[in-house]
């Protein structure tokens, strides 16, 4: 028997929990109200059924990884491709895909590793990445010494590129409207939380306008 748990998790998603309140089955619908995806679990294990506008079930898959996957290969409708992935979650499963005439390119723009004093210590989230950089066409990376760190894993260093943040000096003469910009103003664009440590940025600035104006 089951039975509404009374609580929207997000809009147009529903809840399904047994008598004892363990979940069951979410449900997913439509903006007019028709079910479009339920994702439980069955004798068997976990289910992912996908709906048509019509209400009729009509493909599933044993995990939401998998419907995720069928669905990158369906709304790529133009090959040749080249898929750039960011996300650390979705590289945790990416590297399974097989998509016909689709480059698979993975960035890792973080550290890998919970200890980073050793090459050698115990990996964070990203451990599943790690172990399978070899199944990706192109692995971009910040630096070399994270290269040699994946190295020292054990890790296939082929399709391994160096790609970091920073950019070369510009070599040809400013403008004289670069020149002409106040030294003591800048911009940073990122998600007002902690680990985007937006006060070192504020912390630069004054510094830099104390210099400018210290005699």
């Amino acid at each position: 028997k089951l039975r509404p748990s009374g609580k929207k998790i997000k809009p147009y998603t529903n809840e399904l929990r047994d008598e004892a309140g363990k979940l069951i089955r979410r449900e997913h619908f439509r903006e007019c109200g028709g079910l479009l995806l339920s994702v439980g679990r069955e004798s068997n294990g976990k289910v992912t059924v996908l709906y048509d506008s019509s209400g009729r079930a009509i493909k599933q898959w044993r995990s939401t990884e998998e419907l995720y996957l069928a669905w990158l290969d369906w709304v790529i409708d133009r090959r040749p491709a080249v898929l750039i992935n960011e996300h650390h979650i979705i590289s945790k499963f990416l590297y399974r895909a097989i998509m016909k005439g689709v480059k698979i390119c993975q960035v890792v723009h973080q550290e890998h590793q919970k200890d980073l004093s050793t090459p050698f210590g115990e990996l964070n989230s990203r451990a599943n990445l790690v172990r399978n950089l070899a199944n990706f066409d192109l692995v971009s990376i910040l630096t070399e010494w994270q290269r040699q760190d994946l190295l020292a894993l054990g890790v296939e260093g082929d399709n391994i590129r160096i790609l970091p943040n920073t950019t070369k000096p510009i070599s040809s003469p400013l403008t004289p409207a670069a020149l002409a910009r106040s030294p003591q103003k800048g911009i940073a664009i990122a998600q007002l939380s902690n680990r985007k440590q937006i006060d070192h940025a504020l912390q630069a600035v004054k510094r830099l306008q104390n210099q400018c104006t210290s005699p």
